[in-house]
């Protein structure tokens, strides 16, 4: 079993040189805990999890939409208003076959995964 683990980060530009006293650094205290949930992978022979803490977050409230190798996670929360979130899979799975579970606030996804590669059988013409 391999577990990766991917941790959002945020940049931000500088300036070469700020005023004494004065900072342009954003104050992120008040961002929703969501933007900095950290996602879990976990890769098995035939199958991929994907897991998300989302603390202070009702099932009525998530959405998710997956295409190529990409998952879109979308929240509305009445307090803070809505958050898109988009995670880049680290392989190729069958969406259609996809199942997700909520439960004490963290997201569990599971997908199948697809062969990135297939053997071509050779035609002797």
């Amino acid at each position: 079993m391999e577990i990766s683990r991917a941790i959002d980060t945020v940049e931000t530009a500088k300036p070469e040189e700020e005023p004494a006293g004065f900072s342009i650094e954003p104050d992120w205290s008040s961002v929703p805990s969501p933007l900095f949930s950290k996602v879990d992978f976990v890769e098995r022979k035939d199958h991929l999890l994907i897991q998300i803490a989302l603390p202070d977050v009702d099932l009525s409230d998530i959405k998710i939409t997956a295409s190529n190798k990409t998952l879109i996670l979308r929240l509305h929360r009445e307090a803070t208003g809505n958050f898109i979130r988009v995670i880049s899979l680290p392989t190729l799975v069958n969406f259609e076959q996809g199942k997700a579970d909520f439960s004490n606030n963290i997201l569990t996804i599971g997908f199948p995964i697809l062969s990135s590669s297939r053997e071509i059988e050779i035609q002797h013409s």
